[in-house]
């Protein structure tokens, strides 16, 4: 359930961008590498100070199941900045209730 949250979240709160949009961009200020689930990942992007999602063309989530996957789809944009960020599910595995407690990490990511 708390993945079909996030997912409703995301499409709310950004602008979608085409992985073939962004093939035509001259450069990327910052990518982040969501981490969704065990070998589930979701993009997002800051251009000129705003949040972008990426899509595929069909306007469905872009989903990727290794960095490794992202990397090779954004090897010929020029990125300033990438990081992955993961969200610990410790909480909800031992049936925590939910908090205000932020307990994500954000681990810069070496892209060359």
């Amino acid at each position: 359930m708390q993945l079909r949250k996030f997912y409703e979240y995301i499409a709310k709160v950004m602008i979608s961008i085409s992985l073939k949009s962004i093939k035509e961009l001259e450069g990327i200020e910052e990518i982040e590498i969501l981490s969704i689930d065990v070998s589930l990942y979701i993009v997002r992007l800051f251009l000129n100070g705003q949040i972008y999602r990426v899509s595929e063309e069909d306007g469905s989530p872009y989903r990727r199941f290794s960095i490794e996957e992202i990397k090779a789809d954004f090897k010929h944009i020029n990125i300033n900045n990438a990081f992955v960020i993961h969200k610990s599910p410790y909480d909800e595995m031992i049936s925590h209730p939910e908090s205000n407690i932020i307990n994500t990490i954000r681990i810069p990511l070496s892209w060359g």
